[in-house]
């Protein structure tokens, strides 16, 4: 548990693989990211590294946010000349990956399979440590694209209004929500001052999290898979979000989002870019702003952040314009 903890600390140090290799490494070894099922003799450590042409089964961890981190490091293994397979319980996910090119199966494809059928397997979370990846070979430009299906089905959203998404709650089943909720009125009263006359998208899927306000636009009645979100964040010109998936969402296509994380913030949002801005991060370009709470049950300070960044985004706009 100590180097668990520790994790995060080294993380926010700018020390990344000794952050990883608490957080998850040690995480796992205390439960808290399983690897059930996975036979010992065939995960990857420090004994049984990777290497050219072996045939490596990846069993996804997490949500769907952690599978739209890690699904990146595909490329990467294929680059290696590892004949890697991504292991999903989420169809459209497999759907979406597939269409990447990314090798991608669900449970349902893998009860004909053994674990045995592969040299080496790792949970997703681990690709980073196994790969040995340094802060500047994390993020290599955008990793996923949509289906031209979707691409048709949100063109009506193309018009010359500023449109910007939501996303101020996760998954209300998560035992953490409560600590990274943003309070709806808050934003929208925000981006209003701001920007009187945007189109504002509610990003909250499914339709039972979103809400019936004012002149939010709820597209969640149109979604029938990941793709549909990425066409649908595309169309936006930014996105503000509490900590969900949405923001790799946008981060896996450079889409410009704002992220709340809260104080006790997940690993990905612990680690800031050495070289670039203190609200940067290593994961992703220089689209995504991350503004981390900092007092614990209040969001004051990160909102007059944000303020101070759209009031400075629109007058980078009206300069450009003139």
């Amino acid at each position: 548990k100590v180097l668990f903890n520790l994790g995060t600390y080294d993380l926010e140090a700018g020390k990344l693989q000794e952050g990883l290799r608490g957080f998850i490494l040690a995480g796992k070894e205390i439960g808290i990211w399983p690897q059930d099922g996975i036979p010992k003799s065939l995960l990857l450590s420090d004994n049984n590294q990777l290497k050219s042409g072996d045939k490596l089964l990846i069993k996804a961890d997490g949500g769907i946010g952690d599978e739209l981190i890690n699904i990146r490091f595909m490329k990467i293994l294929k680059d290696r000349g590892i004949d890697a397979t991504w292991l999903t319980s989420r169809k459209d996910l497999k759907d979406l990956f597939n269409f990447n090119g990314y090798k991608t199966i669900t449970y349902e494809d893998f009860r004909n399979q053994s674990y045995f059928d592969y040299d080496k397997c790792s949970t997703s979370m681990s690709l980073p440590i196994w790969l040995n990846l340094s802060e500047e070979e994390l993020y290599f430009g955008d990793y996923l694209k949509y289906f031209d299906e979707s691409k048709e089905k949100f063109n009506f959203m193309k018009n010359d209004k500023i449109k910007i998404g939501l996303r101020w709650s996760g998954n209300p089943y998560y035992e953490q929500n409560l600590h990274r909720d943003l309070n709806f009125n808050d934003l929208y009263n925000l981006v209003k001052e701001i920007y009187p006359d945007a189109e504002i998208y509610s990003l909250q899927f499914p339709k039972d999290q979103t809400v019936n306000y004012r002149d939010v636009i709820d597209l969640s009645d149109k979604i029938e898979n990941y793709s549909d979100t990425l066409s649908i964040i595309d169309n936006l010109d930014f996105v503000i979000s509490s900590c969900t998936n949405i923001p790799h969402g946008c981060g896996s296509i450079s889409k410009e989002c704002y992220v709340l994380p809260p104080i006790s913030a997940y690993y990905i949002w612990d680690s800031p870019h050495k070289s670039r801005e203190p609200n940067e991060s290593i994961w992703y370009n220089k689209n995504m702003k991350v503004l981390k709470q900092s007092e614990h049950k209040s969001w004051t300070n990160e909102l007059n952040e944000l303020k101070k960044l759209l009031q400075k985004r629109v007058n980078a706009t009206t300069t450009t314009n003139k």
